[in-house]
């Protein structure tokens, strides 16, 4: 049997953003139920959630330690030495193999994969990406020993590529989030979740939000904004916006990483939702929530199992698909996983003729921003 005593996390963990926490938890308590596993460690992006608090409500046995992300100016050699010292990785989460927030940002999680370590794959959502990447991964093996996805867009896109891919659920599950919080009744708030996406007006979702409120006969909207740096950034604004232009009485209430389970409870007590982002839709969906979706992408569509048409206000409720039959969870494949007697590592590489262009590419843009933040 192949004990792994130190497992590294590749996740955007946080970072700010509740879904991305959650998934991070889901996988740090998967493998802390492994009696073998000594040490975790997990990539930080400075928005620190209350361990302490998090590590009772879970029951999860050991503290894991943080690896801060690297800059745009980082080596790759040098962000290969983050995780060289761990036995395996877990590579977790919806937004890391996409590339609509920054063009370079596949590269930008895949560079942290060091060689001769075998990664797991666990939960991802693939896309949206552009022709460069979906030709340039159409080129190489997968990089990881083993894939598995959430829905099956993303796994279409990675048998487009040629990768080995398995089903799995999405990190987050009910059982997860009932030890996180205490469900409150009583609201009379429609709930909202937002994103700042092209081609979506505020004017629009506003009308939706003021059309629920009147018909189911509300009295407030509670705006959560699931994403959010510090309390600010573009769907904060964003989700601001709407709310100029909607009718009834409403409150904003940004993502605190240190404050989960008050955030959670919050959403527990709204009746109805317009729900945009994936994890709002599934934390509301194991509420009981009446959902109005907002669809942005392929991920999201599927959560619903509805056709993707693009960006869409859809103009009846729906209920999410949260589990499916024959598809494991991410717990089980995770502890699977750890207690395998052979695991080869990953076999993906970029060459070093692209690892030199993409670094080059990724300096710049971190000098860019650099620039950009100082004035």
């Amino acid at each position: 049997m192949k004990i792994r005593r130190r497992i590294g996390i590749v996740s955007l963990g946080e970072a700010g953003n509740l879904g991305d926490d959650l998934i991070l938890l889901s996988v740090i308590d998967a493998v802390a139920q492994s009696p073998d596993v000594a040490e975790v460690v997990f990539l930080a992006h400075g928005q620190a959630m209350d361990w302490d608090d998090i590590g009772d409500r879970l029951g999860i046995r050991l503290t894991p330690r943080r690896a801060l992300s690297a800059g745009g100016l980082s080596s790759f050699s040098k962000v290969q030495t983050v995780f060289s010292d761990c036995d395996g990785i877990v590579f977790g989460g919806g937004g890391l193999l996409q590339d609509v927030h920054h063009p370079l940002r596949p590269f930008q999680w895949l560079r942290y994969l060091p060689p001769n370590i075998p990664v797991l794959a666990v939960g991802l959502g693939l896309g949206p990406l552009g022709d460069r990447w979906r030709r340039r991964f159409s080129g190489m093996p997968s990089p990881f020993s083993e894939l598995f996805v959430r829905d099956e867009e993303s796994r279409a896109i990675a048998d487009g590529f040629g990768w080995s891919t398995q089903r799995s659920l999405d990190c987050v599950s009910s059982e997860l989030v009932s030890r996180l919080f205490e469900p409150e009744d009583g609201g009379t708030s429609l709930g909202l979740a937002l994103r700042d996406w092209p081609g979506l007006r505020p004017v629009d979702v506003a009308k939706r939000v003021d059309q629920i409120v009147v018909e189911s006969r509300l009295s407030t909207v509670d705006a959560f904004v699931l994403e959010s740096r510090c309390g600010g950034g573009p769907d904060v604004e964003f989700t601001r916006a709407v709310l100029e232009h909607v009718a009834a009485p409403s409150t904003l209430r940004p993502y605190d990483p240190a404050k989960i389970p008050d955030f959670l409870g919050a959403m527990s007590r709204c009746t109805i939702a317009v729900s945009m982002k994936l994890h709002s839709s599934a934390l509301w969906g194991y509420m009981g929530t009446q959902i109005h979706p907002i669809l942005y992408a392929p991920k999201t569509a599927s959560l619903f199992h509805v056709p993707w048409r693009g960006l869409e206000i859809l103009n009846e409720p729906h209920h999410p698909v949260l589990t499916e039959a024959g598809v494991p969870t991410t717990t089980e494949v995770i502890q699977r996983w750890l207690h395998e007697e052979t695991v080869s590592g990953p076999v993906g590489r970029f060459s070093r003729s692209a690892v030199l262009s993409l670094q080059s590419e990724n300096t710049f843009h971190g000098v860019v921003r650099k620039i950009a933040a100082r004035f």
